[in-house]
């Protein structure tokens, strides 16, 4: 809940009024016509100011260029949110893409160039291989 007003809306009226009346009758500054409304009704001048352009209306030109700025600020930010969705999308697509790329493995593939299908290691030939047969020190042939 607000706080409660000072002021009713009778006082408003008579001194936003009188304030007007200044500035056409004697020619006043804007803030010289509130200090004198102020002072005559014990009000602070700059709640005076306040009701006075609560109860300005907004004239035509204000109101068109505010509407105008308001649309091409909209405009802009559909745009933009239209690019970031776009964007969103693309980094989705991506982001799932690697993702699968790292929980299912590709086989590596080594390029057979001139051996068509012949593994590329070959045996080793007979006289490197190590066999138990043939070991070099077996206890039977040491004596």
């Amino acid at each position: 809940m607000g706080a409660p007003r000072k002021f009713d809306t009778e006082t408003r009226d008579r001194a936003v009024r009188m304030y007007r009346d200044r500035l056409a009758e004697a020619g006043d500054t804007k803030i010289a016509a509130r200090k004198h409304v102020g002072a005559l009704l014990d009000i602070n001048p700059a709640t005076i100011r306040n009701w006075v352009e609560k109860d300005e209306p907004v004239t035509g030109a204000e109101q068109s260029e505010a509407a105008v700025d308001r649309d091409a600020e909209l405009k802009a930010l559909w745009c933009e949110n239209s690019e970031l969705r776009r964007a969103n999308e693309i980094l989705k697509t991506v982001s799932a893409f690697f993702a699968a790329a790292e929980v299912v493995p590709r086989k590596r593939e080594v390029p057979h160039a001139d051996f068509g299908d012949r593994r590329l290691h070959r045996r080793i030939p007979a006289p490197f291989r190590r066999s138990s047969r043939s070991a070099p020190c077996s206890a039977s042939t040491a004596s």
